[in-house]
C-alpha cells in the first residue's frame, strides 16, 4: 500500500515553505515530499481567484516559478505512477508523467473555384462554362479562392440547381414542329422588343444631346447679338461724331492760306491734324456711306 501522507483541512503558505525545504534534502523521499507540496499547491491554488494569483503568490512564498509548481502538481496528480515506478528523484518522476501531444490545427480550408466545382460536379464540370455565359454576375460576385467551407459548398449546391434546371430544359432538335414554330415565334417577339427598347434608348440619347446643342447656340447666338448691338452703338456714335459737310467746314477754316502771317505756322498745324482725321475717324462706316459722302471712291 502506499504512503498514507497526512495535510492540514486548510494548509497555510508558510505550510508551503516548510514542506518545500524538506523537498530539496531527499531522494525517493523527494518525491514523496514533492507529493506533499504537490497536493499543498493543489489546495492553495483553488483559494486564488485566478492563475496570475496563485503563480504570483507561490513565487512569494517558496521562489519557484509557474512550470516548477505545475511540475509538482503533477506529481501529486499521477501518484499511482510514481508508486509503480518508485522513481529515485523528482527529475525521474517528472519523466514518468506522460505528456499530452498538442492536437494539429486542422488546416485551413482553401480552394480555387475551378478546383471546387471540379471536384464537386465529376463530368458535369464541363457544361460550367454556358452556365457562366448566361449568369456572369453571380460567378463575378463570388471570390475565386473559397476560405469558407460553408460558402463554398452552398455555392455548389446552387450551380448544381442550375445545371439540373439546364438538363431538363428539351434542346431544339428535341421539339416537334408546333413547338418549334411557337419558340421562333416567342423569339422574334423578344427580338423585336429588345430593339424598341434599344431604339428608344438611342431616341432618348440624341434628344438630350440634341437639347445640349441646342441650348449651346442659343448662348452663343445670344452673346453674338449683344456684340452686335455693342458694335451698332459705337457706329452710331461714329456716325453722328461729324459730317462731310462739317469736316470741310472744319478744314477750310484752318487752311493756312486763310490765316495771318505771324500764325500761318500753327494753322498748318493743326490744318494737317484734321487731314489725319479724314484716314481714321470713319473706317468703321459702311463703304456705302463713305462713298455717299465723298470720303472714299
Amino acid at each position: 500500500m502506499g504512503e498514507v501522507l497526512m495535510m492540514k483541512p486548510t494548509p497555510t503558505w508558510e505550510d508551503l515553505r516548510d514542506e518545500y525545504s524538506k523537498l530539496e534534502q531527499m531522494g525517493w523521499q523527494a518525491v514523496l515530499q514533492g507529493r506533499r507540496v504537490g497536493d499543498v499547491l493543489t489546495a492553495l491554488r483553488e483559494q486564488c481567484t485566478d492563475q496570475k494569483e496563485f503563480v504570483q503568490r507561490v513565487g512569494q512564498a517558496i521562489g519557484i516559478g509557474k512550470s516548477h509548481a505545475f511540475n509538482l502538481m503533477g506529481i501529486a496528480a499521477n501518484w499511482p505512477l510514481m508508486e509503480q515506478h518508485h522513481p529515485e528523484g523528482i527529475r525521474a518522476a517528472l519523466a514518468l508523467i506522460p505528456r499530452k501531444k498538442p492536437t494539429p490545427a486542422a488546416p485551413a480550408y482553401r480552394r480555387s473555384r475551378n478546383v471546387l466545382l471540379e471536384e464537386q460536379l465529376g463530368r458535369k464540370y464541363r457544361t460550367v462554362t454556358n452556365l457562366v455565359k448566361k449568369n456572369p454576375d453571380v460567378f463575378r460576385d463570388q471570390p475565386t479562392v473559397f476560405t469558407d467551407e460553408g460558402a463554398a459548398l452552398a455555392f455548389v449546391e446552387w450551380v448544381k440547381e442550375q445545371l439540373d434546371i439546364e438538363e431538363k430544359q428539351p434542346t431544339r432538335e428535341e421539339l416537334n414542329a408546333t413547338q418549334q414554330r411557337k419558340l421562333d415565334i416567342a423569339w422574334r417577339a423578344q427580338k423585336k422588343q429588345l430593339d424598341r427598347e434599344y431604339e428608344a434608348a438611342v431616341e432618348r440619347e440624341v434628344a438630350k444631346r440634341t437639347e445640349s446643342y441646342k441650348e449651346h447656340w442659343r448662348k452663343l447666338q445670344d452673346e453674338a447679338k449683344e456684340r452686335e448691338a455693342q458694335l451698332s452703338a459705337a457706329m452710331a456714335t461714329v456716325e453722328s461724331f461729324m459730317s462731310e459737310s462739317e469736316y470741310r467746314l472744319l478744314l477750310n477754316c484752318l487752311h493756312p492760306d486763310r490765316a495771318p502771317e505771324e500764325r500761318r505756322e500753327r494753322f498748318a498745324t493743326a490744318f494737317n491734324i484734321v487731314r489725319r482725321l479724314e484716314a481714321h475717324v470713319n473706317r468703321s462706316l459702311p463703304l456705302a456711306v463713305l462713298r455717299e459722302r465723298g470720303w472714299t471712291r
